[in-house]
């Protein structure tokens, strides 16, 4: 009798289980399914990251979505990221029909992940949008569009999220699998933060090296470093076939790299830096550093600085 008993809860509980179909989860705007398929897509991006197991692909559909649904919006909201597991993949920029990424638009089909919670204005938007932290080069975010964070809480200390890094916050780890996310085709836009406009790197309690491929930081601002990006410490980024266009910071337009304290430097290649404005460095600003680093077919055009209108470094 317990034997039948336990079956039949058993039994219970796997229908009521979402099947994922190939290790994927199928995610639409509007939709109320439970992922398994286009046609049964989960309308919750939230829901879908954490049922995502290593080695799942979480495929997104066009349409914008929001960490947090509130109006009013409270602190607490506001601190509401999108947390991304280690070993998925985030892939933006379908249709809703397809069988495979190879077939996806996404630049026609825009997968928006917006901090633009609760009214319209940009006074309650969330601080950051996507927090990373202990993952692998195998977690890869490809074809999102992430708009309108707001990182600019004063009260909060440099490398904190409610300051810091208003699309992403990439946190650093001592273990051996570091912090090593990879993002593909990501479109950078209208980030604003204390430093680092968009992401920030924070490589302060260990490796923070992220990579990013064919992605575009534009219209991104940093009160005071990093108008696209802050590199704290050990961040051994790097950046390739990657667009910094209208960016802006009192130091650093585009790229803050702080390099005391034994820090690392990101490597760029085929990267372009146009029309971005800083005080100090229209492109990139490094501190710690007595030459400067190599940048391989780099190109640097129409950047504004006070000084060093594409590069300024310094040693302190």
């Amino acid at each position: 009798m317990f034997k039948q008993t336990l079956l039949v809860v058993l039994a219970v509980l796997f229908i009521q289980l979402p099947v994922f179909t190939k290790n994927i989860i199928y995610v639409k705007q509007g939709a109320d399914g439970k992922g398994t398929s286009w046609a049964d897509a989960t309308g919750d991006l939230q829901f879908a990251l954490a049922n995502a197991k290593s080695g799942t692909d979480i495929w997104v559909s066009f349409g914008t979505y929001l960490p947090v649904r509130c109006n009013p919006c409270s602190e607490g909201d506001r601190s509401i990221s999108f947390i991304i597991p280690d070993g998925v993949k985030v892939i933006g920029g379908f249709k809703g029909n397809e069988t495979r990424p190879g077939q996806r638009d996404w630049r026609k089909y825009p997968t928006r992940l917006s901090g633009n919670i609760g009214e319209t204005h940009d006074s309650d938007n969330s601080y950051t949008i996507v927090y990373i932290k202990s993952v692998g080069r195998e977690t890869i975010l490809d074809g999102l569009m992430l708009s309108d964070g707001r990182a600019l809480d004063r009260s909060a200390e440099l490398g904190q999220p409610q300051r810091s890094g208003g699309a992403m916050f990439i946190a650093g780890v001592t273990s051996k699998k570091q912090t090593k996310p990879t993002f593909v085709n990501c479109l950078f836009i209208n980030n604003y933060a204390l430093e680092g406009g968009a992401v920030y790197n924070d490589g302060s309690e260990g490796v923070a090296s992220p990579g990013f491929e064919d992605c575009i930081f534009t219209g991104n601002k940093a009160i005071n470093k990093g108008g696209a990006i802050y590199n704290d410490a050990h961040c051994e980024a790097y950046i390739n076939y990657t667009q910094f266009n209208n960016n802006e910071a009192a130091y650093g337009a585009c790229v803050f790299i702080d390099c005391s304290g034994k820090g690392m430097l990101p490597s760029f290649l085929h990267c372009t830096f146009v029309n971005n404005k800083a005080q100090y460095g229209g492109g990139l600003f490094y501190k710690g550093i007595d030459h400067l680093p190599a940048l391989r077919t780099s190109r640097f055009l129409n950047n504004r600085s006070e000084k060093g209108r594409d590069i300024f470094y310094t040693k302190t």
